[in-house]
């Protein structure tokens, strides 16, 4: 090809593309495309036909062609606020119909966050209408700020939980509802989803060496001698229960299993197998497990107790002290193992029970007629403590004894630096009460732990709380 001929072909592809952009150039400002308009009657004849067309599809309620019909005559007169008013008109249309993809598109495209998150909010209790909660939750939560939103969702939450649940994925129902707890409803379902029983559970364990505690947010923490790792508990997940042996700590989880970390040198931490327990309990050198089928599991402690404590059945109430065990049947009787040095087993002739505390080397059984019985060392306590009635929790410890009783907070024993002066602590706001060789401490419904200590009150104030559904 000459070069002549190139120059040829070279204006020819040029020229009308320059053309094309001259005119898109021209016609993207606004004051040229009206002064075009004005120069040029055939050109403002057809942009006011169109602009025409549009207004009428607006009026007939054809909102999205209207708009893309105002959106392609911009910046022609108010072309550009008139299109904006029909997306507007198309993203109410679509509220109202309940095409809520399409009025949460158009509010976004308008940039209208009110107008989107009214269409979310409509939308997600649309979704929670048909059985989809995890489809509202995602509607809702990015607005979870707003009052009648937060409203939403616990709702939502448990509905979620619920479906979960028949879904057959138990764990993240249980952590959705732990994390639902103190509403009423979804309380009462965490109960039922959990084998382990929750009016059973201790939330705080105490041994002579360390202590150990689960959190508000349901995980465990552990302080003190750490010698055999008993205090390396902070990876547990989903306990509901604690227990503490004299070097080890058992921790039970909402299913019924058991978890176990510290010194194994008895076997006392092989719980690993262990299913549908309810309740848990340790003495200095085993771990006990209350099963659904009223039977005792053991790990740890001498042959016999292992043997005498697996032999066990009809087990109501299940409890443990340093050197021994106790159960009460569902008939009433009162079962022990271990050692027997102070006569801590003798419970021959005693009426019906209700429950069994253990501790160093005495047992308090509490009798369905609401008195008790003290059983092994008396330590100058045993008068003093059979007075007591109505009681609903207690613990031992070797100096002293403390209990919740219709009278209040109760302690008998050796006052040594004032571990029994409990008379000024309110019995109604307590959920556990433990003693231990130097104190008395309590658990309070806001998840504080109060102590006998001259040193003050334990600085924790989000220990776990396990409330009864009717009083969430």
């Amino acid at each position: 090809m000459t070069k002549k001929r190139r120059k040829k072909y070279f204006w020819r592809i040029a020229l009308p593309c320059l053309a094309v952009l001259c005119v898109g150039l021209v016609l993207a400002d606004p004051w040229v495309f009206s002064r075009l308009a004005t120069r040029f009657p055939r050109w403002e004849y057809v942009l006011h036909r169109e602009y025409g067309q549009a207004h009428k599809q607006l009026t007939l309620g054809e909102y999205e062609q209207a708009a893309r019909s105002f959106s392609a005559l911009i910046p022609y007169r108010d072309a550009e606020k008139q299109a904006a008013d029909a997306w507007a008109a198309l993203a109410e249309q679509s509220l109202r119909s309940e095409n809520y993809d399409e009025a949460v598109r158009v509010y976004g495209q308008l940039g209208d966050a009110r107008g989107e998150k009214a269409a979310r909010i409509a939308w997600g209790d649309a979704l929670l209408r048909q059985g989809k909660p995890r489809e509202a939750l995602a509607q809702w939560e990015p607005f979870a700020d707003d009052e009648t939103v937060a409203a939403r969702l616990p709702a939502a939450r448990l509905a979620l939980a619920r479906a979960l649940k028949d879904a057959g994925q138990a764990q993240e129902a249980y952590a959705l509802l732990f994390s639902l707890r103190e509403d009423g409803e979804a309380a009462k379902a965490l109960w039922e989803l959990c084998t382990a029983d929750l009016s059973r559970a201790e939330t705080a364990a105490f041994s002579q060496r360390h202590l150990a505690r689960l959190r508000a947010d349901g995980t465990a923490l552990a302080y003190g001698d750490n010698d055999k790792g008993q205090c390396r508990v902070d990876t547990w997940q989903g306990v509901v229960s604690l227990a503490a042996g004299e070097r080890h700590t058992a921790g039970l989880r909402w299913d019924g299993t058991v978890l176990a970390a510290g010194d194994n040198g008895m076997g006392q931490c092989e719980v690993s197998a262990w299913h549908d327990v309810l309740q848990i309990a340790a003495c200095g050198d085993a771990t006990l497990g209350l099963r659904a089928d009223a039977t005792v599991a053991c790990a740890g402690g001498t042959p016999s107790f292992a043997e005498a404590v697996s032999a066990w059945k009809n087990v109501a109430w299940l409890s443990a002290g340093e050197d021994h065990a106790a159960a009460v049947t569902a008939a009433g009787d009162v079962l022990t193992a271990g050692s027997t040095a102070y006569g801590q087993w003798n419970t021959g002739g005693l009426p019906a029970a209700a429950r069994v505390y253990c501790g160093p080397h005495r047992t308090l059984v509490v009798l369905k007629d609401g008195s008790c019985r003290l059983l092994g060392l008396d330590g100058g306590i045993k008068k003093e403590v059979e007075a007591w009635r109505g009681i609903t929790r207690a613990s031992l410890a070797l100096s002293h004894a403390a209990a919740i009783t219709d009278a209040g907070v109760q302690s008998a024993g050796d006052d040594l630096r004032g571990r029994c002066r409990v008379s000024g602590w309110d019995p109604n706001t307590l959920c556990g009460l433990y003693t231990i060789r130097t104190a008395t401490i309590a658990l309070t419904a806001n998840g504080k732990l109060l102590t006998t200590a001259p040193e003050g009150n334990l600085p924790w104030e989000d220990t776990l709380v396990w409330r009864f559904p009717q009083d969430s």
